[in-house]
């Protein structure tokens, strides 16, 4: 009731045996039986037949006496025979089996290596199967080998082995589409191409696993570095409406300069609507050439109206930490260290550091991480280590394998761990804000103050260049706080939950009834 399909191979290694072993049976019967002394019988002891029927092969020595499996079974005589007859026998028997190997050989060498058995029920609902030939694999297009790359890197690295819920087999069906909406596409179809790619992760509901194109992968590897073409602000998604908001400017900057302020909503980017766009989409488009306008309508916080803005980029020197000494209590003595972080980037444990050598005797510090959306994860671990002594945990970073990576405070890099610390944090405080925040509240080192948790983003992200200059994020892990915690979605709550502590509000109004 089967039906062997040998042009639908399959690797399942126990029908491949299961099929071999019943050819090899058959090709015994057919072949191995027929050659030996008891002709076709399977007992034991032949049936005895009368002296005159003749058996198969049966041949004709010494003259017209007959010789064969019939004359060997007379029932009324059974002659030996002599010695020089039975070696004959016998070497006639060898070489017939030494044929039926080969042929057994050549039956195993020719048949196909992987297949599957399928009934004829089951090959109406079989999904059809893409072959790929070597002469085909070879002639992949650039645009597909773009497309592979990108999944194969996904696979690799993706924290969650079942894809958020999509399964291995919907993750390479994503593949297979996409592969196959490029069989058309020329070297000129890039932003298709682009497209396809988005489309494919978009499957994983994951806003962090993203595609970067060209002049994407470059502005984001600048800021990393800390400095970029642009107009100096840091965005973050609302996590209520998901529109993409000012974390905070750069004081100086180009949007500063036009009165952008930390609250307000991007709603048009260049004349293209990205109030449903991510974070990250709006902060590369608002990067670019040094003198390039940049048209920008924001809505901003609190308010109903749009108002449109022309901002020209510039070369903006990321530098997210400022110092100083302030006075909480009006009598004019500033006995405070203030550490204002908007970002992290690969510099900022150093400017953290050369802040701290710059506050004179401070009785307290003062970590303002507001509006501060994260960037260079090891930042966040490193500046956390500042302030911690050694031993003390930090994050515990969990892959695809449930493999856990913990991150220690060596204790090489602690410079203050004494003084009264306080953090100051808002809604939008995300990534790795969050990473050096909860290390110093886990670890009872600092006093979290805010009107509301945090953002609650407890994933982590590798970016890598692709082969045309363009690049993708991976979320590689998840992060556990040094308690076991996983905020993400979640954020962290304060350990005061201040009344005044909005991202335009002022330190003293945050801290009122604390310090």
């Amino acid at each position: 009731k089967q039906i062997l399909y040998p042009s639908r191979w399959k690797r399942s290694r126990a029908q491949h045996q299961r099929v071999v072993m019943l050819w090899f049976r058959a090709a015994a019967v057919l072949l191995l039986l027929p050659f030996s002394s008891q002709g076709f019988c399977l007992h034991p002891k032949p049936p005895r037949i009368e002296s005159r029927t003749k058996g198969f092969f049966s041949f004709r020595e010494r003259g017209n006496e007959e010789f064969g499996f019939a004359r060997m079974m007379d029932r009324s005589s059974e002659t030996r025979p002599s010695s020089m007859q039975q070696q004959q026998q016998d070497l006639a028997l060898f070489l017939k089996r030494v044929l039926a190997s080969v042929v057994l050989s050549c039956l195993t060498l020719f048949s196909p290596i992987e297949f599957d058995i399928t009934t004829q029920q089951q090959q109406s609902h079989l999904a059809p199967t893409v072959t790929v030939t070597l002469s085909q694999a070879s002639a992949l297009s650039e645009e597909q080998i773009l497309v592979a790359d990108v999944w194969k890197e996904v696979t690799r690295q993706y924290f969650d082995p079942t894809y958020n819920g999509l399964g291995a087999d919907g993750w390479k069906q994503k593949r297979l589409d996409a592969v196959k909406q490029t069989t058309t596409l020329t070297p000129d179809d890039s932003e298709k191409v682009y497209d396809i790619i988005r489309t494919m992760l978009s499957a994983l509901n994951d806003p962090y696993t993203r595609f970067l194109t060209p002049d994407q992968y470059e502005s984001l590897t600048a800021y990393a570095k800390g400095g970029s073409a642009g107009i100096g602000v840091s965005l973050i998604a609302d996590p209520s409406s998901g529109q993409v908001v000012v974390a905070n400017t750069v004081e100086g900057g180009p949007a500063e300069k036009a009165g952008v302020q930390a609250g307000d909503v991007i709603v048009e980017v260049d004349g293209m609507d990205v109030t449903s766009s991510s974070a990250e989409v709006v902060a590369a488009k608002c990067r670019g050439e040094v003198g390039a306008n940049l048209n920008i309508a924001i809505r901003p916080q609190g308010g109903k109206k749009v108002v449109p803005l022309t901002i020209t980029r510039a070369q903006v020197k990321v530098n997210p930490v400022q110092a100083s000494m302030i006075s909480l209590n009006n009598n004019g003595n500033s006995k405070v260290g203030y550490i204002r972080i908007s970002g992290f980037s690969q510099e900022t444990t150093s400017q953290v550091l050369d802040a701290l050598r710059s506050l004179k005797s401070p009785s307290a510090l003062i970590l303002d991480v507001r509006g501060n959306a994260g960037g260079y994860m090891p930042a966040g671990v490193d500046v956390a280590k500042l302030f911690l002594p050694p031993q003390s945990r930090i994050i515990s970073e969990v892959d695809k394998s449930d493999r856990s990576t913990i991150y220690i405070a060596d204790g090489a890099g602690s410079v203050e761990t004494k003084l009264p610390l306080y953090v100051l944090v808002d809604s939008r405080t995300a990534s790795a804000s969050e990473i050096m925040t909860a290390a110093l509240q886990d670890n009872e080192r600092a006093t979290i103050i805010g009107m509301t948790k945090t953002f609650g983003k407890g994933r982590i992200q590798n970016v890598q260049e692709l082969s045309d200059g363009s690049g993708i994020a991976v979320t590689k892990a998840k992060y556990m706080t040094p308690n076991g915690q996983d905020i993400h979605r979640v954020g962290i709550t304060p350990n005061v939950m201040a009344k005044t502590c909005g991202p335009d509000d002022t330190v003293a109004a945050c801290v009122d009834g604390v310090l």
